[in-house]
């Protein structure tokens, strides 16, 4: 090829070229990309403070009983079995089921016994059901 004919072909490409590059330029820094907002999100203090609408006092928490925090241990210790008498839990009925071994009578009073000394003796007495005899 002749030097006229490159000449030729640089003045035609020339210029595409450079439409080329002017479109990029203008595609990056005029038009937005998708991922890109032209909004200025602006936060005042009104919008921080609004609640639910539900006030929030919290109470403090009750200082539970002695009945109640020896009903807990009670409860960690079940089931309990005794030479004389046996103790479980009824998460159903919400009471300790006592069952006494033959002879009834006696172990009841050994169960007595062993409730009023073992530190338990201020859970009330309606937390308690025996299986197999009536005090």
């Amino acid at each position: 090829m002749n030097r006229k004919n490159y000449l030729k072909i640089l003045l035609i490409i020339s210029p595409l070229l450079a439409i080329v590059i002017l479109a990029l330029l203008i595609k990056k820094f005029f038009l937005p990309t998708p991922y890109e907002t032209q909004k200025t999100i602006e936060i005042t203090n009104a919008q921080l403070e609004q609640t639910t609408g539900v006030e929030f006092n919290p109470k403090p928490l009750e200082t539970p009983t002695p009945a109640q925090e020896h009903r807990a241990i009670l409860i960690e210790f079940c089931p309990i079995n005794e030479k004389n008498f046996s103790i479980d839990f009824s998460f159903k009925q919400n009471k300790f089921i006592i069952e006494l071994k033959p002879p009834t009578k006696e172990n009841y009073k050994k169960f007595m016994d062993w409730f009023q000394n073992s530190g338990f003796e201020d859970i009330p007495p309606e937390n308690f059901v025996f299986s197999n005899y009536q005090p």
